[in-house]
């Protein structure tokens, strides 16, 4: 590929963005059900691709700049990353319950995924772990693992990953608006008597001024460096450390080291620069903001290219216990967050359950959106909760590595024990702090 061709692939992903995001603006049930345009940009492009209508030659390298980019991405996750005890300890049950329902996704979805492969076999190895990333984590996630699975040689996951994580997307605000109306009728909402309809620019359009933030700060003075170019550099640097640098002197040590997916090493490599521009005092220089929206930006080209070569074959072959294991996982992550929700917080519980389902579900967008309902003036602190939640989980981030190593090693109950373990732990600690 010569960057002229890259060039042209870029454009071609840029039209599709813009038709997505043009679809969305003028269809409000796409804005309703919180779907972005890379994903709808996606599936625009897989039915005029070749596996449907044919009348789009879609760029060959589709196929890999998710496997590419998700270097970039899972690098970006730990750049920045720093917890606050203070703040744990104030939002502690919502980020004890947020591991509880993340680690019972994934010991029972990894089951569902081996007992429906024995009825349905053929299914890609590994597949069920699919189920927690696409629900807790939307596209981006399933993304993720789905190209770890990729780079261990299993084929298939991506794709299901991607279509389990739409179908959790309109679950999250299908299922979310129904939990919700049911809520405030049972008198449950803290702040509403009925649900509350959101402004027009909630959903499409442009914000309003005092609505409108910055995506990213500047740092230094644009004499000596471009901000934006200082930040890009500094994640390409980090990802350097890890992938060129220890990667290449470690494993020839390190054998076992082989097996390591590359973006575990762009992880490791965030973390250690993060640590020492702390210890240098100079981490002033990267602004964290302006990392996440590259992360962002990336993102939206791994969800797009993903989802337009998606392999409808296996999905159309599978989509029968692909839809049971959603109703399985989905119903569970319900009732378990309405018990320990109801049990376990002092006030605003169904506020908190709602917004954790929805990101349970699919991402923080819609939780935060299902909240807005009967939560209108923001007095509730959610967004904070869920944000501190995040933090505390960012170095968990590498089980994304370690659950498909583990299961393609074929050591299926320790996966499942793993889950089982984040799921039991947070519990008991809710009944002990509830003393």
């Amino acid at each position: 590929m010569t960057l002229a061709s890259f060039q042209f692939d870029l454009m071609i992903f840029a039209i599709f963005l813009l038709v997505g995001f043009v679809v969305r603006e003028f269809l409000p049930p796409l804005q309703k059900l919180f779907l972005p345009a890379s994903v709808i940009g996606g599936v625009i492009a897989l039915v005029c691709g070749p596996q449907v209508l044919g009348i789009v030659e879609l760029p060959k390298s589709f196929s890999s700049f998710s496997g590419t980019l998700i270097d970039l991405v899972m690098t970006a996750l730990l750049f920045g990353v720093t917890i606050n005890a203070a703040r744990i300890r104030q939002f502690r049950t919502y980020t004890l319950i947020y591991f509880a329902f993340l680690g019972m996704q994934a010991a029972l979805g990894i089951y569902m995924g081996d007992f429906l492969t024995k009825l349905w076999p053929g299914m890609p190895q590994g597949w069920g772990l699919m189920g927690v990333y696409s629900f807790y984590g939307g596209h981006g996630a399933a993304g993720t693992v789905g190209n770890v699975f990729k780079g261990l040689g299993i084929e298939g996951n991506l794709d299901i990953g991607m279509l389990l994580s739409t179908v959790g997307v309109i679950a999250a605000m299908v299922v979310g608006m129904t939990v919700v109306n049911f809520g405030v009728r049972r008198g449950w909402a803290t702040y509403v008597q009925e649900p509350q309809k959101q402004p027009s620019w909630f959903y499409h359009g442009t914000l309003p001024a005092d609505e409108k933030k910055p995506i990213g700060m500047t740092t230094v003075s644009g004499n000596g460096i471009n901000a934006l170019a200082l930040n890009f550099a500094s994640l390409l640097f980090a990802l350097w450390i890890g992938q060129g640098l220890l990667r290449n002197n470690l494993r020839p040590i390190f054998p076992v080291l082989k097996n390591v997916p590359s973006m575990l090493w762009g992880s490791l490599g965030a973390a250690i620069l993060w640590t020492v521009l702390r210890m240098l005092k100079l981490e002033k220089f990267i602004d964290v903001k302006t990392i996440s929206s590259i992360n962002g930006c990336v993102l939206e080209m791994i969800i797009l290219t993903a989802i337009a070569t998606i392999k409808l074959s296996l999905l159309q072959t599978y989509f029968v216990p692909l839809m049971i294991y959603c109703v399985v996982v989905i119903g569970a992550t319900l009732l378990l967050l309405y018990f320990l929700c109801r049990k376990f917080f002092d006030k605003e519980w169904f506020e908190n359950m709602v917004m954790l389902f929805g990101r349970g579900t699919g991402v923080a967008a819609n939780g935060l959106a299902l909240v807005r309902t009967i939560d209108p003036d923001s007095k509730c602190d959610v967004g904070a909760a869920d944000g501190v939640a995040t933090a505390v989980y960012a170095p968990f981030s590498l089980l994304i590595g370690i659950w498909p190593m583990m299961l393609l090693a074929g050591n299926l109950w320790q996966a499942i024990g793993i889950g089982a373990a984040i799921f039991l732990v947070p519990v008991v600690l809710l009944f002990v702090f509830k003393k």
